[in-house]
């Protein structure tokens, strides 16, 4: 129910951000490219799980969340302009609440 939800909201802000040409229409079902977000950052925190992780990224963890959130919302079609408009390091540390990001 939940998921179901989350994923209207989704498919709502990216019609909105398309809108405003921060993203470019893909031919892709919207909601596929939820679901292809939710499998990313899901595979990302599986592979954490065990008490030896099962892959290690390059660098610090928290740019490498970083780069998969990039990845991520390139994926989705937005834009190189919107990624550096909304999809900065200082942005990310916001949004945490975490200087040491």
């Amino acid at each position: 129910m939940r998921l179901r939800t989350i994923r209207r909201c989704f498919e709502a802000n990216l019609a909105e951000v398309r809108k405003t040409g921060d993203a470019l229409p893909l031919a892709t079902d919207p909601a596929n490219l939820f679901w292809f977000v939710l499998h990313t950052a899901s595979m990302g925190c599986l592979i954490r799980l065990p008490p030896r992780r099962a892959v290690r990224y390059a660098g610090a963890l928290g740019a490498a969340v970083a780069d998969m959130v990039r990845y991520a919302l390139r994926g989705v079609g937005l834009t190189e302009a919107a990624l550096g408009r909304y999809a900065t390091a200082t942005q990310f540390r916001e949004w945490r609440k975490d200087p040491a990001l």
